[in-house]
């Protein structure tokens, strides 16, 4: 086979350009034939993946769980290094959303804000000003309404010791 032609899809390998038939072609050539000496470190590498392809794993499910009944199994999975990334991803990812959105948020609402009439502005002002003066009121009220039920607990109490009685 033409070196030249290895040499150019041995590059186009390495870059993840090649097809299926370009890969089958770089394949054939390591594993069956004699390579020149500076492509030995590319056909260690082709052989390896060859043998690789041909293993078959003699692991059983049985020998991962542990458990030899025909029931539902469950397989143990690795909590280790690998799962502090995943978790760490998932919360950076969430994170980054959250705080894109609050960016988006506030400045649409400066947008929303800075585009309001004099009149609108005007609206706002003084609907602000009647709900902090209803607000107040209220507010009294409760202290107010604060004070019944203090007395009603004590009427209850006074009426519930004379029926003990």
């Amino acid at each position: 086979m033409d070196l030249e032609l290895i040499e150019a899809l041995l590059l186009k390998y390495d870059e993840g350009e090649t097809t299926l038939e370009e890969e089958r072609t770089l394949r054939d050539y390591f594993v069956n034939s004699d390579v020149p000496s500076h492509l030995a470190a590319e056909q260690a590498r082709f052989l390896f993946m060859a043998e690789a392809s041909t293993e078959v794993s003699s692991l059983k499910l049985e020998d991962i769980t542990g458990s030899t009944n025909s029931g539902s199994k469950t397989i143990a999975l690795p909590f280790g290094r690998s799962y502090f990334r995943v978790v760490m991803g998932v919360a950076a990812t969430v994170s980054i959303i959250v705080v894109s959105l609050v960016v988006l948020r506030q400045s649409h609402q400066d947008a929303v804000g800075s585009k309001k009439t004099e009149s609108e502005q005007l609206a706002y002002q003084q609907t602000k000003q009647a709900l902090w003066l209803i607000s107040t009121k209220l507010n009294r009220g409760n202290q107010h309404i604060v004070r019944l039920a203090k007395l009603n607990e004590a009427e209850t109490r006074i009426a519930g010791s004379k029926t003990e009685k």
